[in-house]
Order: structure tokens, then C-alpha cells, then sequence
């Protein structure tokens, strides 16, 4: 459900950088093993020896970061469905976080006749790679997920979320939460929770504090929690951040997804700060439906629900119009992300991860 929310953690290496680069030196790059394939007729991943397209079905292929990410499967779904639903097929492929093996399957899909691509790179390296390849090949391509350009500067279309707009939502949530909870903002500590040298990151917890200081929170309170991306991280790098500052008796937990605010509510809860003293306001809804489905008091207030789905859909569209119609794809197609609650999310959650929500343990402090 949550592919974006969760955002990526950084670039690959030099030697993958390389390597993608000497590929695509060399043209179309001989196919690999494929990993998935999606069937249009039950909308999900299958094994299969590689891609083909049935004769007369164009033929849509997006390749995933990794099938693991949060809300891949929705992703998937979303892009397979809609793809059938215009007279098409769709292959789901597998990169497995591995860059070189973008490029690799972006060629074997060009190789196997594909009509339009979508590529959710797990490194912004890739995109000359990749784009070169579609451009040679007469392919249309769009990114989704992750913004790649295609050198220079120039992009490529993209379908996703915007982060900046998804940080202002959920800063506009806590402020709405901390104008309703009688706490004085001014003595309120802010835990803004980034991972260093991730664009989105920096650009959904920059958004989400200026909204907070518009609201009344000092700056001088907004603290940084820098952190891996992994809640054992964001708890760890929180606890020292909350215990520096014994002044602020009450807080407010945002940044760039569920899994920065549940590990400062963590933090929170180990330095003996209830969750009547904790706003957190996450993006993704994957975590923070978890503390929810526990039943027991919590500072997880509220999260924005991203609409993975709406993503793949979106991609297969603007591909198919692209590849069938001829219609220029446009420069970007942005999702909205919704926000939900622990009084909402039955209700607006997609099954998949309403059943999910149940299925792991809370997160620490959640």
C-alpha cells in the first residue's frame, strides 16, 4: 500500500553506476531471468519463464523497485487491471532493488515487443539508461514511484505522489491536532524525522514543519531525528532528542513516512511520555493502522493514506494512450494521498492492507 510512503534510502554504488552505464553502452542489454509476470485476467503476480505478449494484446510491462516494497502488490494490481480493461497485457517485473537489473529488464521488455514501460527505479542512476533504451526502441516510458531524468536534467514522466504536498498534509493534520488538543504551541517539541539525502524525505518533513510554524510551534523547538528509514532506527536517534530536552513535556512526531513517526513515539514512550502527550502524524497508514488494530491508547492520531493502486493505473493509461492513441504523455500525474484516522481507516483502507494491519506486531510505541 505503501510504496511511496516508504521512501528509498539511498543511491546504489559506484561499481552498480558503472555497470549500468557499460549496459547500456551496449544497446539493448541481453534478457535475464524475469522474477514476475502479472496475469490481467486475476490481477496478480505469477512465476513465468519470461515476457511475451499474446498476439494482438499490446503489451505493458512495469518493472518494481522490488516486489517486497510496501504496496507493490497494489502497484501491480492497479497497472495489470487497468491495462486489461483497455484491450491490453500487462507483465509485472522484479528488479529486486537492483539497478543494473532495471536496465536489464527495461531491455528484455523492449526485446519481447512491449508497447509502454513503467519504471520504478530503485536508483535515479538508471534514468539515461533507460530512457536512451525506450527512445531507441520508440517506447513510451514513464516513471512511477521515483523521479529519473533522462540526462541533462530532462525527465521523465513521472506518475506518483508529490512530496511536498504529502509533507503539507500531514502538517496541516498535526497543526489541526494541536489547535483541538488545548496544548500551548509554543511549548510544544517537534520530532521531524528525515533521512538524510533523500529528496522526498527532505521534502515531506520540510513541508510538514513549516506548516507547524504556521501554526504556532517555535522553530527553535522543531528538532531533526535523522534515522535509516527503519523504526529501530528512528526510536534509537528519537530517545537522545527527547531526553536532551526535558523542558518539552509534549510533542509532535512528523516525517517522511509511518515508520520515522512510530520509532519517535517509541522514543516517547521510553522516556515516559504517554501517548495523551504525543501527536504523530505519518504517511503510508501501513504502520500506524497497526496501533489502531491493537485497540490500546496511542499518539498514532492520524496518517495519509497513499493510493498505490491509483499509481499503476494511472501509468498504464497514460502508457497505453501513449503507445495506442498517440497522445503525448504528460510531464507529471500526481496521486493524493487521503488522510485517515483511527475512527476512519476501516472504512477507507483497501483489504489488503486492512487485513495486514492485523497481521504484524504494533510498532514499538505505536
Amino acid at each position: 500500500m505503501t510504496t511511496r510512503a516508504r521512501v528509498r534510502l539511498g543511491p546504489a554504488s559506484l561499481g552498480a553506476a558503472l555497470a549500468i552505464v557499460l549496459a547500456a553502452c551496449g544497446g539493448a542489454p541481453s534478457p535475464g531471468p524475469t522474477a514476475a509476470t502479472g496475469s490481467p485476467e486475476g490481477g496478480s503476480p505469477a512465476s513465468g519463464p519470461g515476457v511475451s505478449a499474446p498476439p494482438g494484446a499490446p503489451l505493458l510491462v512495469a518493472i518494481q523497485a522490488s516486489a517486497d516494497d510496501p504496496g507493490a502488490g497494489e502497484t501491480a494490481a492497479g497497472f495489470v487491471d487497468r491495462a486489461a480493461a483497455l484491450g491490453g497485457t500487462a507483465r509485472i517485473l522484479d528488479a529486486g532493488h537492483d539497478p543494473r537489473r532495471t536496465v536489464l529488464l527495461v531491455g528484455e521488455a523492449i526485446a519481447a515487443g512491449a508497447r509502454g514501460i513503467a519504471v520504478d527505479a530503485p536508483d535515479a542512476a538508471v534514468g539515461p539508461a533507460v530512457a536512451r533504451l525506450a527512445t531507441e526502441a520508440g517506447v513510451a516510458l514513464v516513471a512511477t514511484g521515483a523521479r529519473i531524468d533522462a540526462g541533462g536534467g530532462a525527465p521523465v514522466p513521472f506518475v506518483g505522489f508529490d512530496d511536498g504536498r504529502l509533507g503539507a498534509a500531514a502538517g496541516d493534520a498535526a497543526a489541526r491536532l494541536l489547535a483541538t488538543s488545548g496544548w500551548e504551541a509554543r511549548r510544544v517539541g517537534v520530532l521531524a524525522l528525515a533521512v538524510p539525502g533523500v529528496a522526498a524525505c527532505a521534502a515531506r518533513t520540510g513541508a510538514a514543519q513549516a506548516r507547524l510554524v504556521a501554526a504556532g510551534v517555535l522553530p527553535s523547538n522543531i528538532l531533526a531525528v535523522p534515522y535509516s528509514g527503519q523504526v529501530a532506527s528512528a526510536r534509537d536517534a528519537a530517545l537522545p532528542v527527547v531526553a536532551g530536552n526535558p523542558q518539552l513535556a509534549r510533542w509532535v512526531a512528523v516525517g517522511c513516512d509511518d515508520a520515522g513517526v512510530a520509532g519517535a513515539l517509541g522514543a516517547l514512550a521510553a522516556a515516559n511520555v504517554g501517548p495523551d502527550d504525543a501527536i504523530g502524524v505519518g504517511i503510508g497508514a501501513d504502520l500506524a493502522c497497526r496501533a489502531w488494530a491493537a485497540g490500546a491508547p496511542t499518539g498514532f492520531r492520524a496518517s495519509l493514506l497513499v493510493a498505490d493502486g491509483e499509481v499503476g493505473a494511472n501509468a498504464a493509461a497514460l502508457l497505453w494512450n501513449a503507445a495506442v492513441r498517440g497522445v503525448a504523455l504528460p510531464a507529471e500525474t500526481l496521486v493524493p494521498g487521503t488522510l485517515v484516522t483511527r475512527e476512519t481507516y476501516r472504512a477507507l483502507l483497501p483489504p489488503a492492507l486492512l487485513d495486514a494491519c492485523g497481521s504484524f506486531p504494533t510498532p514499538p510505541g505505536g
